[in-house]
């Protein structure tokens, strides 16, 4: 726990390091640090196992009930984003983030929703008949043999930011700057 009580500190002491650098000042003028409270995961009907609303999802679902304006272009948090949080900011097409993994975890969620609008409902509907083509379209590139990845990449990349320096590269920066969503297929599906 004491980790991740030092990569709040960490990011604190990031955020000052660039709230200093003139080009950077304007945009730490007026800035907001919210805490969102967390879902606790919830056991859909037929279940038995409670399933988990990732911090990405939170994010992009606190911004469907709170809208700003402007309105964040990027959400993350301090771990890379798994699969199918990467392919729902992917199909909303709304948000960018820094980094996934793209590991796919059977547990992941979207959480029932009560005070959506009706244009809302109908938008994340349609993401998520996207997100399960997509999918299917995965699964049968899977099923004919096909190995797109290697190994998985680490989740946490708390300190590769500011705080350690980034290993980012020019492509990388060019691929996050040009608002490409990282691609790929996932591996191994059939026994996710």
């Amino acid at each position: 726990q004491v980790d991740k009580l030092a990569r709040f500190l960490f990011l604190c002491k990031d955020f000052i390091r660039l709230a200093r650098k003139p080009q950077y000042q304007s945009l730490f003028k007026n800035i907001d640090v919210v805490a969102l409270e967390a879902n606790s995961g919830e056991v859909p009907a037929g279940l038995s196992k409670r399933c988990f609303v990732h911090a990405e999802t939170q994010q992009i679902l606190h911004y469907e009930q709170h809208p700003h304006q402007p309105a964040p272009r990027c959400i993350g948090c301090s771990k890379s984003a798994c699969y199918l949080c990467d392919l729902l900011i992917a199909k909303q097409n709304r948000y960018r983030i820094s980094h996934a993994h793209r590991r796919l975890y059977e547990k992941w969620t979207i959480p029932d929703i009560g005070w959506m609008s009706e244009d809302q409902a109908a938008v994340f509907a349609t993401v998520i008949q996207d997100m399960i083509q997509e999918l299917t379209a995965a699964i049968r590139l899977q099923q004919t043999g096909v190995r797109a990845w290697m190994a998985y990449p680490f989740e946490s990349r708390a300190f590769l930011p500011l705080s350690s320096g980034s290993t980012a590269s020019k492509s990388t920066v060019r691929a996050v700057s040009s608002g490409a969503s990282s691609g790929g297929t996932v591996r191994n599906l059939q026994s996710a």
